[in-house]
């Protein structure tokens, strides 16, 4: 895992040959065709208790939002009164880089929106002891009126954020001899893609 991690961080510059490029992203997008006429017509699945993994990529539905086309997911939401939820967007390809930007929009027993915002994220290189896959996160809650959310991503003004891996140990052997060699940490620069994994798990 140690190793791994080092080699990622020396190969951050092959990103684009272990993903689709972010503009052929785009341009399947454009050319998909969207699944309903209002959000009324969206499939709403109910959120396990355990939460929900899933991809928005070219087999995800799609729908042409205020902000943009965009691939989606929609979701029934549990409960009543205050809740709160993370949200993990995984990258692309075997390597840091490309991610989608979640934009989360939230809507009432009748799907009139009450929110519509992004998260502020944070970046995660992964761990032994918890989430092995380096990720972004963050958080967001709801309100009581909340009955419906849906997932997608917009076109966003600012640049998108920069990785900071870790300082690690690269482990290799030499005969029976384990060698320790010290890495340092690695600023990555993220691009934003309108596919990606994302979780979105209920909190306590």
């Amino acid at each position: 895992m140690i190793a791994m991690r080092f080699l990622a961080v020396l190969c951050c510059a092959l990103l684009a040959g272990c993903a689709t490029t972010v503009d052929k992203q785009f341009a399947s997008l454009e050319q998909a065709r969207p699944c309903c006429a209002s959000i009324r017509e969206f499939k709403f699945e109910p959120l396990p208790a355990k939460g929900s993994k899933f991809k928005l990529d070219e087999r995800a539905s799609v729908f042409d939002f205020d902000s943009g086309r965009s691939y989606f997911k929609a979701f029934e939401l549990p409960g009543s009164g205050l809740r709160r939820y993370r949200v993990k967007t995984y990258f692309n390809g075997m390597w840091i880089g490309q991610y989608l930007d979640p934009v989360l929009l939230v809507l009432d027993a009748e799907h009139r929106e009450l929110a519509r915002g992004a998260l502020r994220l944070r970046f995660d290189d992964g761990n032994l002891f918890g989430d092995q896959n380096a990720h972004l996160f963050g958080f967001f809650a709801v309100d009581d009126e909340a009955r419906y959310l849906v997932v997608l991503t917009a076109p966003f003004e600012s640049e998108a954020p920069v990785a900071q891996t870790d300082p690690s140990v690269m482990v290799t052997m030499i005969g029976q001899t384990p060698i320790a060699s010290p890495t340092p940490g690695a600023s990555i620069r993220l691009h934003r893609s309108p596919t990606g994994t994302v979780r979105v798990e209920p909190l306590p």
